[in-house]
């Protein structure tokens, strides 16, 4: 008996199967911009994936919270044969906050085979302020030796830059001023260096056919503001940041003609108006205009993604993120007035960046590019006119997410081309939620691009898709559809390998659209506004804090409207309860 013991206790063991399949909780990341959070959640077990969390939100003081919209919950260790950067992960974007303000955030995890450690997790961030910090002031003046009659008082702005420090706002009053390279920095705790024109035209950075940029930021220069000037064209880029300098902040500065003193030459393939060197991160690009009106005249040899100069170009090779692209219009014969390096690992944003509020049109190839990790990005409330280009919005692909594409209007009328194109076997997680997307010419709305093993994790919410084409273009079955407008000359190819001609086919075959319309949208302006004699008026589903009564869109009427905007309306005194069937779970 004693030898039979010995032989029991030399046996190997292995792991309970219910120790590998329930949850133990990791380190809650969160992260901000001016207008949204980006969270991560960490985790370890959950063997079979069967975990899930909420989240919950509420400014710091506030009695009541808010529900967030479900997490990301991404279990896979490889991505494509890649390492994924966000394995065993929960991920979510709240969005629509107020800038300048503290939040308090709860994730708690729910496991049928139980969770261990912390839970929930909690942490209070604040949202980004609206204003760089400074402190003290100084003064420059091309033409007024006195700076009419402020102290100090400087003739060049690189001499108030050697004297200034950390938290100095730099004047500069109206005149033409040359090119400027800065290398100095702020600091997050005595504030920004910034450098502030009086009023963008008068305050002038001159250009001309022998400079590279107006303003070159080192890859030391961090903590550093440029602000209300009118920067002349160059023969190159407006503005161009080096690698791995971070906290840097435009705001304002009009882009007279980018490389319009330049040549039409291949060889400038990688000018911008903004160009990001490898490893930027935290940089904000507000308000500005953004003009590329020579570069209608040009065109090089190849295609349409052969042609040179992007309106704001991210070129990551490494790590960035905490980017805020917002409130921009960006008008000309870019190639892509907003786009990235590439399309592979190591191109995208990797974490917690926003592209809001921009108006873009005139570009040659796509009016958003964003491809690569982008985890957590958000791209909501842009005016996207493709009038020349092949897409108003491309990921291709979108590797890990989650991203979210919410209420922006895409108009894509120029060449055959796409709303969405997420093409190069996307893999990963995409929620389009109230956007309106009208594509004409031959056009499609969102379309997978034709690979049977890609946008496994793509969700369309409350979508107007108007298309003389395909509506939804090859989309795996795990994708999800429900409460959006279709209009559309061919209405879902290749969703999970079969095709549908109406959304009534769609429902039966695939259990998607419950709630799903088909019909004209009747938009009464160019604008794609709609009113009350629209289908897609109070047909949509109530989705937690993108449309939801407490969020920063909340509906007027008896549910959402479908699309990017909602018909105006007196809230009732009472909310109403959601109908059954309409909130999103």
């Amino acid at each position: 008996m004693p030898v039979i013991i010995l032989a029991l206790l030399l046996l190997p063991t292995a792991t309970p199967a219910w120790a590998q399949n329930g949850l133990t909780t990791g380190a809650l990341n969160l992260k901000s911009t001016f207008d949204n959070i980006g969270i991560r959640a960490a985790f370890t077990g959950d063997a079979n994936a069967n975990a899930t969390a909420t989240v919950q939100f509420r400014k710091v003081g506030d009695v009541t919270f808010k529900n967030a919209f479900t997490p990301v919950i991404d279990h896979r260790a490889t991505i494509n044969g890649t390492a994924n950067p966000g394995a065993n992960e929960g991920r979510l974007s709240i969005v629509g906050l107020t800038p300048g303000t503290m939040y308090e955030v709860v994730w708690t995890w729910s496991d049928p085979d139980g969770v261990t450690g912390t839970n929930p997790r909690s942490g209070t961030i604040s949202t980004l302020s609206s204003t760089a910090l400074t402190i003290s002031e100084s003064w420059v003046s091309i033409t007024d030796g006195t700076c009419g009659g402020h102290a100090p008082c400087f003739s060049t702005i690189p001499a108030a830059i050697t004297a200034a420090v950390a938290g100095t706002k730099i004047r500069v009053m109206p005149g033409s001023y040359p090119p400027l390279t800065i290398s100095k920095s702020g600091s997050a705790g005595a504030g920004y260096i910034a450098i502030v024109g009086e009023n963008r035209d008068t305050t002038f950075i001159t250009g001309g056919s022998s400079v590279t940029s107006n303003i070159t930021m080192a890859a030391s220069a961090s903590y550093v503001q440029v602000k209300n000037f009118r920067l002349k064209p160059t023969a190159h880029n407006s503005v161009v940041v080096g690698a791995n300098a971070h906290h840097l902040w435009f705001e304002n500065l009009y882009h007279e003609d980018v490389h319009g003193a330049g040549t039409c030459t291949s060889g400038d393939y990688d000018d911008a108006g903004f160009f990001f060197s490898d490893g930027t991160h935290e940089i904000f690009v507000i308000n500005n205009t953004i003009l590329g009106t020579w570069l209608l005249t040009c065109t090089v040899p190849g295609t349409d993604w052969d042609q040179i100069v992007n309106g704001i170009d991210m070129y990551g090779t490494s790590a960035i993120g905490g980017f805020v692209i917002k409130g921009n219009t960006i008008n000309g014969g870019f190639r892509d007035c907003i786009g990235d390096g590439g399309e592979t690992w190591g191109d995208g944003f990797r974490d917690n960046s926003d592209i809001i509020n921009n108006t873009v049109t005139n570009c040659k190839d796509d009016g958003i590019q964003m491809e690569g990790e982008d985890m957590n990005l958000r791209i909501g409330g842009n005016n996207v006119d493709a009038n020349r280009g092949n897409s108003t919005m491309a990921m291709a692909a979108h590797l890990v997410g989650p991203v979210y594409v919410y209420r922006n209007v895409f108009y894509q009328h120029g060449n055959p081309g796409y709303c969405g194109k997420m093409y190069e076997n996307t893999q990963g997680y995409g929620f389009f939620i109230h956007n309106t997307c009208h594509a004409i010419n031959g056009s499609d709305g969102f379309s997978g691009g034709g690979n049977a093993n890609g946008n496994p994790f793509d969700n369309f919410y409350n979508n107007i898709i108007v298309s003389n084409n395909i509506c939804l273009d090859t989309f795996a079955s795990t994708s999800k559809a429900n409460g959006n407008l279709y209009q559309c000359g061919a209405y879902f190819q290749s969703w999970g390998g079969s095709s549908y001609g109406s959304v009534a086919a769609f429902r039966t075959g695939t259990g998607n659209e419950v709630n799903g319309k088909q019909g004209n949208p009747l938009f009464i302006d160019v604008q794609k506004h709609i009113d009350a004699t629209s289908p897609a008026f109070n047909a949509g589903i109530i989705i937690p804090n993108f449309n939801s009564l407490d969020s920063a869109w909340p509906y007027a009427g008896v549910a959402p409207d479908i699309g990017a905007f909602e018909v105006g309306g007196a809230l009732p005194p009472i909310p109403p309860t959601a109908p059954i069937g309409l909130i999103l779970q």
